[in-house]
């Protein structure tokens, strides 16, 4: 793949002047290929051009999810090497945030939180990326016993 701008499917979510580095470029291009020649399964209605689209905007929506979290982190001074553990932590609130209700959000996502607490992660930090990343208010982040942190505390 030649090295330059994304092409359009790409710019047109990610912004004017906004470069994802070449291993997002790298894994669209491979999804790309894998479509063309089939071993990925095909939507049912056979757009293999929007299929790549798609696959590409939330590969580009994941990186900034990413970014943003790796922001938090070196603000707290976490050691690189447990960055992977909080990335896992943003994906899991990720998937809470795309897929669920508000309420379904405010009783699952203060149990997330005390889950990865009890693996060794930050309460703050956590609290943090919730509120940094998702904009997740303060509301939901209490558990419904009063023992949620705030991040403005």
């Amino acid at each position: 793949m030649k090295q330059g701008k994304p092409d359009n499917a790409i710019a047109e979510w990610s912004g004017p002047g906004r470069w994802l580095g070449p291993k997002f470029r790298q894994a669209t291009h491979r999804y790309r290929q894998a479509v063309q020649a089939g071993s990925v399964r095909a939507r049912a209605d056979g757009d293999k051009a929007a299929q790549v689209a798609h696959y590409a905007k939330a590969q580009g929506v994941a990186a900034c999810v990413d970014i943003q979290v790796r922001q938090v982190l070196c603000e707290a001074g976490i050691p690189p090497a447990m960055f992977l553990y909080y990335f896992s932590f943003s994906r899991q609130v990720a998937k809470l945030v795309r897929g669920f209700s508000y309420m379904t959000l405010r009783n699952s996502l203060p149990g997330l939180v005390e889950r990865w607490v009890s693996r060794g992660l930050r309460r703050d930090v956590l609290v943090r990326i919730c509120y940094d990343v998702f904009t997740i208010s303060d509301a939901v982040l209490e558990s419904p016993n009063g023992s949620g942190e705030s991040p403005n505390e």
